[in-house]
């Protein structure tokens, strides 16, 4: 029997997101809403809720991406740019 592999390309989705630049806590809360977890906030850090009650935390330059289901993920900044090209 031969099997016979096939390609995939991820269809084209398009995300809403926000990056932590150390001075835009008030964006990130407005866009995270619950999400966020004011309380753990360390420095340059913060934490956010990700895949129910599991917390992150994202550091500057990390970016918080909304998916699809409207939870939280977080990405590092070299990562998202290689992923993601911003349209208008």
């Amino acid at each position: 029997m031969v099997i016979f592999m096939e390609k995939y390309r991820q269809r084209f989705i398009v995300i809403e997101a926000i990056e932590w630049t150390g001075d835009n806590f008030s964006d990130i809360k407005k866009f995270c809403k619950s999400a966020i977890n004011p309380d753990i906030i360390d420095g340059d850090s913060i934490s956010i809720k990700i895949y129910g009650d599991f917390n992150r935390y994202i550091y500057l330059g990390d970016w918080i991406v909304k998916n699809i289901m409207g939870g939280f993920d977080c990405i590092r900044s070299d990562i998202f740019e290689e992923r993601y090209e911003k349209i208008e």
